[in-house]
């Protein structure tokens, strides 16, 4: 897909940046170090959305011929939100609360111009089976789930072996709705 627009990326994540490549779109990468807290009393499925407009907003100014994307991910449990882990040991900790549950994971996407920002929320439903400690070590040491929501990739090892269902899309999940994304997009295509 060609735009009219130059597509900026407004965030360092590899999965973001390979599932944008995969839709066939040119992008450059540059995202900015922001404040990513939220208010205690605001609604969990709101957070998501809220960060990636803080994302998209970061920047001072944005030219006419520009797009900015910016997208935040959370897993929810149990109306607790998991972020991503500090080290091991906080890997292990998320992990274990997840084990055998259903999570949510939010996707908030935000596009800002330069005559304004529009913004939406993706939810999809995740089952993970039962994780024992072992299946926890296994994954940490070998995936270093340091910079994922929730301490997991969903395109890797837990992915694969451990989630029994998924309601949603894949690509949600991975950390960014890409066909809600397309079709936002496709009013600044160029035929």
């Amino acid at each position: 897909m060609k735009l009219n627009k130059e597509l900026i990326l407004a965030s360092g994540s590899p999965r973001r940046s390979e599932l944008l490549t995969e839709m066939g779109l040119t992008f450059e990468v540059r995202p900015l170090d922001i404040d990513e807290s939220f208010s205690d009393d605001m609604p969990v499925e709101e957070v998501a959305e809220c960060l990636a407009r803080k994302k998209a907003l970061a920047y001072p100014s944005v030219r006419e011929n520009q797009l900015i994307l910016a997208a935040d991910s959370i897993v929810v449990c149990k109306n607790k939100i998991y972020g991503k882990p500090h080290n091991f040991e906080g890997a292990q900790e998320m992990l274990h609360e997840l084990s055998g549950q259903i999570h949510y994971v939010f996707t908030g996407v935000a596009f800002r111009s330069a005559t304004g920002i529009d913004s939406f929320t993706e939810r999809a439903d995740v089952q993970f089976s039962e994780l024992n400690e072992d299946e926890i070590n296994y994954y940490i040491t070998n995936y270093k789930p340091y910079d994922k929501a929730g301490s997991y990739g969903i395109q890797d090892w837990l992915g694969t072996c451990k989630v029994t269902s998924l309601t949603g899309t894949f690509p949600n999940v991975k950390g960014l709705p890409t066909a809600k994304v397309y079709e936002y997009l496709k009013q600044f295509q160029v035929d």
